[in-house]
C-alpha cells in the first residue's frame, strides 16, 4: 500500500502485478491468547481446494468444529480475519448442547495455504466443509464471508433454516475500486485490472454482486445486521440489495462498526435469538 502510494506515477506496464497483490493479499493478524485457547479446544481437521487462478495447485486450510450436537452452525470470516475472530459469538454457542459449531481460516487468510485470496476460494472451502460435515441449519458470514455463503448456498440449492450475514459485502467491484482510489490508481489503469480480472477469471465482475449471487424464494430466512455508517461495506450498496429483497430481515445496529460487529453484544444477542429457533421449530 505505502509503495504504490508513494509512486509518482502508476502504470499498467509497471504496476499491474502489484496492484493485483494489493487487492488480492489479505493481511493476517496472529491470534491472541484467549483465542489461542479456545482454538485448542476444537476439533481440527484440514481440507482443500483448488487454486485454479493464482498458483494453480491444491491448497490446504484449516477447519475447527466444537461440540457435538445435531445442529451444524456454520461461521464464515472476512478479508483479512480468521475462525478465531469468532471466539465470543463461539463462546455462546458453546452454551447449546444442540449445536455443532464449525470454523475455518479461508486460503490465503489466517493459518492457511495461499499468498493470495478471493471470493471463488472463500465459496469453494464453504462448499468443501459442506460435503464433508453435512448440511448446516445455520450459516454466519462477515462482510466477504456473508457473500461467500449466500453464493456457496445458492450454488448448492441449500435452503438453511437461518441466513445470517453482518456487515456483508454487496458490490465488490465498487470496493476494488475505492481500495485503488485510496493508493491513486489512475482511472485507466482500473479499467486495465478489470478486464485483466475478467479475464483471469473468465467471468463478468458483475457477477461478483449480491444481487447476482441471492438466488433464494421468499421464504428463506435471513437476518442482516449492518451499520448505516459502514465505510468498509457502505450503506448505497446495501440499500439497492434490500430493496430487491424487502423479505430479509434487517436491522441497522448504529456505529458499531464493520469490524467491531463481531464483538458486538447487540449483535451476538440477535443471533443467539435465531439459534433459539432451531429448538421451537421442531
Amino acid at each position: 500500500m505505502e509503495y504504490l502510494k508513494s509512486l509518482e506515477k502508476i502504470s499498467v506496464a509497471e504496476n499491474i502485478h502489484d496492484i493485483w497483490s494489493y487487492i488480492c493479499y489479505s493481511p493476517k493478524m496472529p491470534l491472541r491468547h484467549h483465542q489461542e485457547q479456545l482454538i485448542e479446544l476444537a476439533s481440527k481437521n484440514k481440507l482443500t481446494v483448488k487454486d485454479e487462478f493464482f498458483c494453480g495447485h491444491l491448497l490446504s486450510f484449516p477447519v475447527f468444529r466444537w461440540g457435538a450436537g445435531k445442529d451444524i452452525v456454520l461461521l464464515t470470516h472476512g478479508w483479512g480475519s480468521k475462525a478465531a475472530d469468532f471466539s465470543i459469538l463461539i463462546e455462546q454457542l458453546l452454551e447449546n448442547p444442540d449445536l455443532t459449531i464449525i470454523a475455518f481460516d479461508a486460503p490465503g487468510n489466517g493459518e492457511a495455504e495461499g499468498e493470495l485470496s478471493n471470493l471463488i476460494l472463500y465459496i469453494e472451502a464453504v462448499q468443501a466443509i459442506i460435503t464433508a460435515y453435512g448440511m448446516p441449519a445455520i450459516t454466519i458470514g462477515h462482510s466477504l464471508g456473508a457473500m461467500a455463503n449466500v453464493a456457496a448456498l445458492a450454488h448448492i440449492k441449500h435452503e438453511p433454516t437461518w441466513i445470517i450475514s453482518l456487515t456483508p459485502l454487496v458490490n465488490l467491484k465498487a470496493n476494488f475500486a475505492a481500495s485503488m482510489d485510496y493508493v491513486n490508481v489512475p482511472r485507466d489503469v482500473q479499467e486495465h485490472f478489470f478486464h485483466n480480472f475478467e479475464e483471469k477469471f473468465n467471468m463478468k465482475i458483475a457477477y461478483f454482486h449480491l444481487n447476482s449471487l441471492y438466488t433464494f424464494p421468499n421464504s428463506q430466512q435471513h437476518l442482516l445486521l449492518y451499520d448505516k455508517e459502514d465505510k468498509i461495506a457502505p450503506y448505497d450498496y446495501l440499500q439497492s440489495y434490500l430493496e430487491d429483497h424487502p423479505q430479509i430481515e434487517a436491522i441497522n445496529l448504529n456505529a458499531v462498526g464493520h469490524e467491531k460487529i463481531l464483538r458486538s453484544p447487540e449483535a451476538i444477542a440477535l443471533i443467539l435469538e435465531k439459534v433459539k429457533t432451531l429448538q421451537s421449530e421442531k
